[in-house]
């Protein structure tokens, strides 16, 4: 087997459990994050190439942040039903973090024509307009 020290990294870091990387491409180390790049499609692996290497610190440090909190409410059993429970979680915030979906009821709604036009077999541009008087809302701009 032959590899380039970078390859070799590379391949060790992903060997080790790597699935995050954040790289400024203008380094020696560039080998490193293209070969890693190009293990996107086949592992697990978050890839972010950043603007510069203050960015890639900041990314690496926010991502361990984010990883400590972040959890999916509905792996922990939440029901999406749940309308109160579902605010709860839209205000959770710092210890955890939720993620998942919070809210879905299921119910059929109208789409935007049938809630505008009341009707799925009438065309929006022949509906029936409502003229509205807007003589106090462009006033507030003069």
């Amino acid at each position: 087997m032959v590899l380039t020290g970078n390859e070799a990294i590379a391949l060790g870091s992903l060997a080790a459990g790597c699935r995050f990387i954040s790289s400024y491409p203008m380094t020696p180390a560039s080998g490193v994050m293209q070969y890693m790049a190009r293990q996107t499609e086949r592992l697990p692996l978050a890839f972010e190439q950043a603007e510069d290497e203050i960015a890639a610190i900041n990314m690496l440090n926010t991502f361990k942040w984010f990883r400590e909190r972040v959890y999916d409410v509905n792996e922990e059993g939440h029901d999406p039903a749940d309308l109160v429970q579902a605010f709860r979680l839209a205000q959770e915030w710092g210890d955890r973090i939720p993620t998942g979906i919070f809210f879905d009821d299921q119910e059929p709604r109208p789409g935007f024509k049938e809630a505008l036009l009341g009707s799925k077999k009438q065309h929006i541009t022949r509906g029936k307009l409502n003229p509205m008087d807007v003589t106090e809302m462009m006033e507030e701009h003069l």
